[in-house]
C-alpha cells in the first residue's frame, strides 16, 4: 500500500503507461511497402525462395523430361551402352515414371534445384555424371 502510494505520488495514475510496449528503434526503416506483411504476419512473401501459390501440375512428367531435359537424356542414352530399341524397352520406362514422381518435386529448400523440377534435373545429372565415371 505504501509502494502503491508512492507511485501515485512520482508517477501520477500513468504508471502502467510508462511500460506499454513502445515500436522498436528499427521498424522505422522497414519499407512502407513491406509494412503490411509484417502487421498481418504474412511472411510466406518474405522469405526466400519467394513462396509460390502453386505448380503447373497439369504438365506430365515425361513432357517436362524431354522437353528441357533432353541433352541429358541423349548423354544418357549415348553412355549407358544398350542399342536403342533396347534403351528404349528396359531404360526409357524407367526415367518417364521416375519423371511422372519427380517433375514438379525440388532437389533442395534453399541450395540449387530447388524450384519446380529441380529433383528431376539434379536426378538426371547425377545419373549422367554416374555414366562417366563409371569404370568400363
Amino acid at each position: 500500500m505504501l509502494l502503491t502510494a508512492i507511485k501515485r505520488w512520482l508517477f501520477g495514475d500513468n504508471y502502467a503507461s510508462l511500460f506499454a510496449e513502445a515500436p522498436h528503434p528499427a521498424e522505422r526503416l522497414i519499407p512502407p511497402e513491406l509494412r503490411p506483411y509484417l502487421e498481418n504476419h504474412n511472411w510466406r512473401n518474405l522469405r526466400y525462395p519467394p513462396y509460390q501459390e502453386g505448380y503447373p501440375g497439369k504438365v506430365t512428367g515425361e513432357w517436362f523430361m524431354r522437353h528441357y531435359q533432353r541433352k541429358l537424356i541423349d548423354r544418357i542414352a549415348g553412355s549407358i551402352g544398350l542399342p536403342k530399341d533396347e534403351y528404349q524397352r528396359y531404360v526409357e520406362p524407367i526415367l518417364i515414371n521416375f519423371a511422372e514422381l519427380a517433375h514438379l518435386l525440388p532437389a533442395s529448400e534453399n541450395h540449387h534445384h530447388a524450384g519446380p523440377g529441380g529433383l528431376l534435373r539434379h536426378s538426371m545429372v547425377a545419373m549422367a555424371c554416374g555414366f562417366l565415371w563409371l569404370p568400363m
